[in-house]
């Protein structure tokens, strides 16, 4: 009997996992930003307590100071990352011709090995890498993430505006 009990449970235990897998594979556009967001209410919740308790400062004003303060720490850290991807982006048809002149010398060892491949082939493969489409897959992912982030921002307006300062839980 008890070891029927735990095949039962074992079996309830994976059709549960399973199920919970399902609805989440689903419900993965609105979980991830709604997961975002109250992430992101964590990190900005003790910025309002801390407003609302030492400073005296009504919640609604303090939830704008501290959106307006996150808004321009990503600002400041933005800026720098687009550049960085724009660079490589600038970069990438250098990286290319490094790649060709690095295949070339390894094709020119494997001659001395008596090796012989087919060095066009090679070097029209790779000079028609998908950089281009990489590039405009960036671009649409960089839209889809703005998106996204807005959806962010909005659920962590509506779960920071909900919730007194922790002092009133007490």
């Amino acid at each position: 009997m008890n070891e029927s009990n735990r095949v039962i449970s074992g079996s309830l235990f994976i059709l549960a996992s399973i199920a919970v897998a399902f609805i989440l594979n689903f419900s993965q556009p609105i979980m991830v930003p709604f997961v975002l967001a109250l992430l992101l209410r964590i990190l900005i919740d003790p910025i309002i307590d801390f407003q609302t308790i030492n400073l005296r400062v009504h919640r609604f004003i303090a939830v704008f100071i501290s959106i307006c303060l996150i808004v321009l720490l990503f600002s400041i850290i933005v800026p720098f990352i687009v550049s960085s991807v724009a660079t490589f982006l600038e970069s990438a048809d250098d990286y290319n011709q490094k790649v060709i002149i690095l295949i070339e010398a390894v094709l020119i060892q494997l001659q001395e090995f008596e090796i012989n491949i087919d060095r066009e082939t090679i070097r029209n493969t790779i000079a028609e890498l998908p950089i281009t489409n990489w590039a405009g897959t960036i671009l649409s992912n960089s839209a889809n993430f703005i998106s996204k982030f807005l959806l962010v921002v909005i659920i962590t307006l509506f779960l920071l505006l909900g919730t007194p300062p922790k002092k009133y839980l007490r």
